[in-house]
């Protein structure tokens, strides 16, 4: 096993694996890092820009991406991931129990004759 100084442990083999084709396995997991963090920042503001502009409660609207972030994030209709997923689940517990989900299982049931 190795511990990288980031506190992952990779076993023997995955060592190997990934010398293989990697020459730093820690500069490596790090520059993942910091892509995944760069698109999720993409992500972020390419989807809440065009909502503030379109808020008619929003008068002025951060031009630093830190500054955008800790705005968007604070604001009370913001959702992070966690809880999207956990209001999806929800949702479709919900639909599941519903009448419509139940009238749609008859309309959708086709029968067959011999």
């Amino acid at each position: 096993m190795k511990f990288l100084r980031n506190g992952i442990e990779i076993s023997d083999a995955d060592v190997k694996c990934l010398s293989n084709d990697i020459l730093n396995i820690e500069d490596w997991i790090n520059g993942a890092i910091r892509g995944k963090i760069s698109k999720c920042k993409k992500r972020l503001i390419r989807e809440w820009q065009p909502r503030l502009l379109l808020d008619p409660d929003v008068q002025t609207i951060p031009a630093e991406e830190t500054a955008l972030i800790d705005y968007v994030t604070s604001r009370k209709d913001y959702k992070n991931r966690e809880t999207r997923d956990r209001e999806d689940i929800q949702n479709l517990g919900e639909y599941f129990d519903s009448p419509e989900y139940a009238e749609s299982l008859e309309t959708d049931s086709v029968e067959h004759t011999d």
